[in-house]
């Protein structure tokens, strides 16, 4: 199973983007209807199988949600408002929503392989 990075740094900057727009307009469901809609996006562009679409799918998610909270932690930093509702939950709820997101990451790419094959 091949990593096709070309794949993943794009996911990974379209699920930022469209992550951040529908959150702020539907809150975490839009979210996560961002990390479902561009991992389905990336496991169709990757076209192997199911688990190479869930493998791909994964990986996107997990660096959009790393990337997601260093930019939150920035704006947080810079005193603007998102980032401090993440601060809520603490070590412990940023570790769960990076997992939640593996989890839609991988249903998302294995959702696109399976539309494409």
């Amino acid at each position: 199973m091949m990593l096709d990075y070309i794949e993943v740094i794009w996911g990974v900057i379209l699920t930022i983007i469209l992550s951040m727009i529908l959150g702020y307009f539907l809150g975490a469901l839009g979210s996560f209807a961002a990390f479902i809609f561009v991992t389905a996006y990336v496991g169709y562009n990757v076209n192997d199988d199911l688990m190479n679409g869930a493998f791909h799918g994964a990986i996107v998610a997990v660096l959009a949600g790393i990337c997601s909270f260093i930019i939150m932690l920035i704006m947080w930093g810079l005193g603007f408002g998102p980032g401090s509702t993440i601060m809520m939950f603490g070590v412990v709820g940023i570790i769960l929503g990076i997992l939640i997101d593996l989890i839609f990451g991988a249903i998302g790419g294995a959702f696109g392989s399976a539309i494409r094959g």
